[in-house]
Parts: C-alpha cells; structure tokens; sequence
C-alpha cells in the first residue's frame, strides 16, 4: 500500500501537517536521506519532506516520521490533554500551576505513548 493510497482516507488537517514537513528548509536534506525500505520507498515519501504517515513504531504508530533519522510528529487531540487539571494556586504563584502559558498534562495513554516512542523507540 503507497503513502498516496493511505493520504486518500486521511483527514485534511493531517494531511496539511505532511504539506508542512514539505517546505521545511530542511525538507530537501530530509528527502535525501537512505529509507529503511529501499529507495522506492524513499521516492514515495517525498511530498512529505522524507517523512512517512502513520509509521509502525512497536505498539504505536508515529504520525508522521521519519524513519532513518528517528524524527517524529505525533499528532494529539483534545481527548489527550486534561482538562482543568491544575486550578490557579495563590498561596505558591511561582510554581507554574494554572499559568496561561503552562499546556495542560497529557492524559496517560499520550504520555505513555510519547514515553514510549522517545525512550524504547528512540524516536526524537
């Protein structure tokens, strides 16, 4: 099954991530970079920058990697932050918690699969 055949049942907001990873300034040392599955393969990644949707990672899929150098994007919903997590604390106003700027905790299944990418899988 080719990238493009995949890309056709793929959301368009997903696929504008891959047009992205495209114009990077990057992308044209990224598409020159050897692929695990031969240069056919690496050929049909190119309209992605060299990066592959959907990428089999153990028991994850990287949304969007690249698969020589280990570079990976994952993609999160809403679903995966929690929500009102830390409440605004004035007794310790220093500590970050309930800041504009501080995102939300992932909840378990995204932190475990970010965990498991980065540190089994060696992704970055």
């Amino acid at each position: 099954e080719t990238q493009q055949r995949r890309m056709r049942t793929v959301p368009k907001p997903v696929q504008v991530v891959g047009e992205v990873l495209a114009s990077l300034s990057i992308a044209r040392v990224l598409r020159a970079a050897p692929h695990p599955d031969g240069s056919l393969a690496a050929e049909a990644t190119r309209t992605s920058g060299g990066f592959e949707f959907s990428w089999p990672s153990g028991p994850y899929q990287v949304d969007w990697g690249h698969p020589h150098l280990r570079i990976g994007v994952l993609l999160l919903n809403a679903q995966d932050f929690v929500a009102h997590a830390r409440p605004q604390s004035s007794e310790n106003p220093s500590s970050g918690a309930g800041r504009d700027d501080t995102p939300p905790p992932l909840r378990a299944s995204a932190r475990l699969r970010a965990r498991h990418l980065t540190k089994v899988g060696g992704w970055r």
